[in-house]
């Protein structure tokens, strides 16, 4: 207890000065859950925690482009991603692969759907939502409404209003949400005869949405994936001509990881990588060869996959089998089922080591680790996440350190945080 403020390191090149951090969130907290539902709530707090520290190494006047957020897989680069965005930090995803989740590719899509069926009310809303419109939520509430009371969909009541179905909006908004049905139903009429990027390139100059997207942090990158979207636009284009229902049902499957290039694990658009001041986001792998000022290796507090096998092989022939009695539920490992396992387990954990190895030497000036860890099993080997290993090699007296009030050992600077710890903006993001 009492650990408060911990996250106030300064930039300091003096010698004997700490070059190594260890960031926790303490695992058994009650984190609260984001309403989005991206991660666990640990990992989201372990992701706002090492934000901050990000922001704070910038604010001390590190370039964002000499920092890199490494993690061993991509699952959750998204909410590493989202948290540095929140404080305004400018970021760059390399090799995510969650291309068609994201926000303007989102949107894009969603106004393709609603030009093919303006009864798509996922489509409508979304597209009054984002800043292709940007209507309030309380402009959507009433529509929604209105259109339960009227018996009718949303875009017929925006179409013909009921009487007093729409009064209680501004002679503003509703002069705006006029001019939109109108748009939106003569670029219906046009998506006959027009590509898929033409289409799109004239949303983006009637409404200024590139314009809006490039004033968000990192909005270089997001409009190059809006880009991308247009670039398959034209590709379908010169293939099929004009169809934009043929579009979408290659969105649909290329989304769901069927169908052309590559499905739901598509990467984001690439943009001129060394040239961009950002904060790059990727997986050890991709980092092999690359070297960084700031390297911070995060999501220490993932536990490894392992399945359970039915049989196992090993590679001088010998072989474990995993059956069940009949009539029984336990299942019986027999011949060399156990052994296997253990070998295997042995050898991913040397396989690990190395790899946090690549990752810890990327780092020419600063190594930042951050994780999720149960602190009252700090030091006990078991097999889990990065962290338990890795934790207690760095500052094996942890917990001892903690009640002395100490944020230093073995050359290691260390921090842990709990919910009412965690900054303001933090817990926003």
């Amino acid at each position: 207890g009492g650990w408060i403020t911990p996250l106030t390191f300064e930039i300091d090149r003096k010698p004997g000065v700490p070059r190594v951090e260890l960031l926790l969130a303490d695992r058994e907290a009650e984190w609260a859950q984001a309403p989005d539902g991206l991660a666990a709530p640990w990992r989201l707090a372990e992701a706002r925690i090492l934000a901050d520290r990000v922001s704070e190494l910038i604010a001390a006047g590190a370039q964002p482009g000499q920092i890199v957020v490494l993690t061993r897989a991509t699952t959750d680069l998204r909410a590493y991603e989202r948290a540095l965005e929140a404080r305004a930090a400018p970021t760059y995803l390399i090799g995510g692969r969650g291309y068609w989740s994201h926000p303007q590719v989102v949107d894009m899509v969603a106004y393709l759907r609603l030009l093919a069926n303006p009864r798509d009310e996922e489509a409508l809303y979304t597209v009054m939502a984002s800043p292709l419109l940007g209507v309030s939520y309380d402009v959507l509430v009433l529509l929604a409404a209105t259109a339960r009371r009227s018996g009718r969909d949303p875009w017929w009541v925006l179409r013909d209003p009921p009487e007093d179905g729409l009064d209680e909006l501004e002679s503003g908004e509703r002069r705006r949400l006029e001019e939109f049905v109108a748009w939106a139903a003569q670029e219906r009429l046009a998506a006959a005869r027009l590509g898929v990027e033409e289409l799109l390139e004239r949303a983006l100059e009637r409404t200024g949405y590139d314009l809006a997207v490039l004033a968000m942090p990192g909005g270089q990158r997001r409009l190059a994936n809006v880009r991308k979207l247009m670039r398959l636009g034209r590709e379908h284009l010169a293939a099929e001509g004009p169809d934009l229902r043929g579009f979408l049902e290659l969105v649909r499957d290329r989304s769901r990881g069927a169908g052309f290039g590559g499905g739901g694990r598509e990467g984001e658009a690439p943009v001129e990588s060394e040239a961009l001041d950002a904060v790059r986001l990727m997986t050890i792998h991709r980092a092999k060869g690359l070297e960084f000022d700031i390297v911070c290796v995060a999501d220490l507090g993932r536990a490894p996959w392992r399945g359970i096998d039915l049989v196992r092989v090993g590679a001088d022939g010998r072989i474990g089998l995993r059956l069940a009695r009949p009539g029984t539920g336990p299942k019986v490992n027999v011949l060399d089922y156990d052994a296997l396992g253990e070998e295997r387990q042995a050898a991913e954990a040397r396989e690990e080591r190395r790899l946090f190895y690549v990752a810890a030497t990327r780092a020419r000036e600063r190594l930042v680790f951050s994780g999720a860890a149960r602190l009252d099993k700090w030091g006990a080997p078991n097999g889990g996440p990065p962290i338990t290993w890795l934790g207690p090699a760095l500052v094996p007296e942890l917990p001892a350190l903690l009640k002395a009030g100490e944020s230093v050992a073995q050359g290691v600077r260390f921090a842990v945080v709990r919910p009412d710890e965690l900054s303001e903006a933090g817990a926003a993001g």
